[in-house]
């Protein structure tokens, strides 16, 4: 990959479709740069990705990026993210079911109990950042876990069995029983190319997990270039649900589920972005929720209408179970 040289944009990432649709121009929001960026939405499957990738990429992905930065919680609350872990991969945690009920959290270990991971499988995370995942996941007992991030400062030999390379995918030469690309496949150049490798690390009849935002959703319906989600240049793609079952069929992969996960920040980011609020500003909802131009009971009805959305197959982020064949 060459940055700063046009994107054959005549060929999309996921379905390989030669036809274009349209060209949108979306701004950098996260952290308030507002540079503009050319996308391009693919007429067949409605994926759409950057014209061009600017050359000056690591500009966007600051020590302060959210995905680098591993919160330390109060003891109190490293107990109940464990409960909750445990209660979604194992229902065994009443605790864990109340403290569902109270926080937002990825339910990943609903994830992976339906694909039938277990404590001493070898897991691969693509785009792991800090670790953050990885390390709940550590606390909870699983224990050969790696991670791989091409932006971080270097490598991290963290526990035993938990590691963290400065590295891609295409540089992992290791066998897994279970790999999962957690909202990272939208940031890599080539996702076919990196689906491609997958398979080959992956061993036979195991599950690749991707979470990521998908398009054509209720919020791109509505927002448009303000939907959040599309978050210019760091996306550099982002697919539609046919992309990935494009994708899948491409890389030797079998679709095999799609779950919503989908939640509040699809409307309360993507108000902000209509008025000129980055996500990272002192105005934002993100950093001070009570200082924020919502009140407590928008915030209610944007989670209640999120949890509708996933319902009715209409979120804006969504989990792909994809089964090597």
């Amino acid at each position: 990959m060459v940055f700063g040289v046009e994107i054959n944009m005549y060929e999309c990432k996921f379905c390989n479709s030669t036809n274009r649709k349209d060209i949108v121009k979306i701004c950098e929001m996260m952290f308030g740069f507002r540079d503009q960026f050319d996308y391009c939405v693919c007429a067949n499957c409605g994926s759409i990705q950057i014209k061009e990738i600017p050359s000056d990429l690591e500009k966007y992905y600051p020590s302060n990026y959210l995905s680098f930065e591993v919160k330390r919680n109060n003891v109190l609350k490293e107990w109940l993210k464990i409960k909750r872990f445990e209660n979604s991969y194992q229902s065994t945690s009443i605790l864990g079911a109340i403290a569902n009920k109270i926080w937002w959290a990825p339910p990943i270990g609903d994830f992976l109990r339906i694909a039938d991971v277990k404590i001493g499988d070898a897991i691969l995370d693509v785009g792991s950042g800090g670790g953050g995942l990885l390390f709940l996941m550590h606390r909870y007992g699983f224990s050969n876990l790696t991670g791989i991030d091409p932006y971080i400062a270097g490598n991290k030999y963290l526990k035993k069995g938990l590691k963290i390379f400065k590295s891609s995918i295409q540089d992992v030469n290791e066998r897994y029983d279970f790999i999962m690309f957690n909202h990272s496949l939208e940031h890599v150049f080539n996702p076919q190319n990196d689906l491609l490798k997958a398979n080959t690390l992956l061993k036979h009849n195991k599950y690749l997990l991707i979470r990521l935002p998908v398009m054509g959703g209720f919020a791109w319906r509505t927002y448009g270039v303000n939907w959040v989600q599309l978050d210019a240049p760091r996306h550099v793609s982002i697919p539609t649900v046919t992309g990935i079952r494009e994708l899948s069929a491409l890389t030797g992969f079998s679709l095999d589920k799609v779950i919503y996960e989908s939640w509040d920040f699809q409307f309360w980011g993507s108000e902000q972005f209509q008025q000129d609020i980055p996500l990272y500003d002192r105005r934002s909802f993100w950093n001070k929720s009570k200082e924020s131009i919502f009140t407590s009971q928008q915030i209610k009805d944007y989670k209640r209408k999120a949890k509708e959305l996933n319902q009715n197959n209409d979120g804006d982020m969504a989990c792909f179970f994809l089964r090597k064949v």
